[in-house]
């Protein structure tokens, strides 16, 4: 069964500073991700670290329905000022980007920073490949987490205790899980 957050907050009773405190933020961003939504992409570090805090705030262990709505360009993205005339072929663009004022989002060390296509560096560029070298090394560890909680569901890791039921390890689990996310997120203190 699918839920979203501000059901099953009220079925727990919760207030929306409640939730807050047990996610660990503010109560304006619990109404805002009720409300709007969640500024970060699921399958993101920040956008799987929130949604994981939320589910073990909301005791859910599956089915959450967590809108993402990005309020800013994701590093890379091209920006186009609306009421453009240049076609749609990416060769338009890049002959129309001044005319066009095509801007590039690129990560820098205050966040994100729209660039005129024209005056993107090669450092520019290589901060938007960082970008995504870390987004794809975050993806790969989920996925060996993965594979390696399979294996010990599986029974082949022997980290099962004895008389561990198979809810007790998949808790153990989960929470071990969110631990490592929290201390990636962390920067790996």
């Amino acid at each position: 069964m699918s839920t979203t957050i501000t059901w099953r907050r009220q079925e727990l009773g919760l207030s929306r500073e409640e939730l807050a405190e047990r996610v660990g933020v503010t109560a304006h961003m619990v109404e805002r991700w009720e409300e709007i939504g969640l500024d970060a992409e699921p399958g993101s570090r920040l956008g799987d670290l929130f949604i994981g805090k939320v589910m073990d705030a909301l005791e859910i262990e599956e089915g959450l329905i967590f809108p993402c709505v990005p309020d800013s360009p994701k590093p890379g993205d091209l920006i186009i000022t609306p009421g453009s005339e240049a076609g749609t072929n990416i060769e338009g663009l890049v002959e129309h980007s001044e005319e066009l004022d095509i801007r590039i989002s690129v990560p820098d060390r205050f966040g994100l920073s729209l660039k005129p296509l024209k005056e993107v560096t090669g450092e520019d560029y290589a901060a938007i490949g960082r970008h995504f070298d870390r987004e794809r090394a975050y993806s790969e560890s989920v996925v060996r987490r993965m594979e390696s909680t399979l294996e010990m569901l599986g029974g082949n890791s022997g980290e099962w205790r004895e008389g561990q039921t198979m809810q007790e390890r998949l808790d153990e689990v989960s929470r071990e899980m969110g631990e490592d996310l929290d201390r990636e997120a962390r920067g790996g203190e």
